[in-house]
């Protein structure tokens, strides 16, 4: 009788990194974020729920957002190389969300789009966390949603759906 054996087939990437200058970035784009919170109060209403405030989603064209959008091509072109994609991608859209206490993003998808990104620049202690759902339609037909982290049979760490961002 032969043993069963296992391949991992139809992977969703995940990508994370911490950028050298984040302390420095974090302080002047809280400046900027603030100032368009202020000039445009009510935003748009988007996926932001609660109390929330969605900025204009055309963050990536204001030249005062391009420290972070040159740090977010940078990233894409790494995930690109070693995704084995073609260089040199498209930003469609960017924007600004501020989240204070009972506030939330509800659970969206951003279609036609090879990578998605968050960037936090202030996290206040016991904020909320970071849900993920595998963006492939099938997975979570087939599969029931995860809430803990756990490892399985084979000694891997299964991803919970639910990321703490610290």
């Amino acid at each position: 009788m032969s043993q069963l054996q296992r391949k991992i087939l139809f992977l969703t990437p995940f990508y994370f990194k911490d950028l050298p200058n984040a302390k420095e970035l974090n302080k002047y784009l809280f400046k900027h974020i603030k100032a368009w919170k202020k000039a445009e109060p009510k935003g748009e209403v988007k996926t932001n729920s609660g109390f929330g405030w969605h900025s204009p989603t055309d963050m990536n064209q204001k030249k005062e957002y391009d420290p972070l959008t040159s740090e977010l091509f940078k990233m894409a072109e790494e995930c690109n190389k070693d995704y084995g994609v073609a260089p040199k991608l498209g930003l469609g859209n960017m924007w600004a969300n501020v989240s204070p206490t009972y506030s939330y993003n509800k659970t969206h998808t951003h279609p036609n789009s090879l990578w998605s990104g968050v960037y936090y620049v202030k996290v206040p202690k016991n904020s909320g966390k970071l849900f993920l759902e595998d963006p492939r339609p099938g997975p979570n037909t087939y599969m029931p949603r995860r809430l803990t982290i756990f490892q399985n049979n084979y000694g891997e760490y299964v991803l919970t759906h639910l990321l703490k961002v610290e």
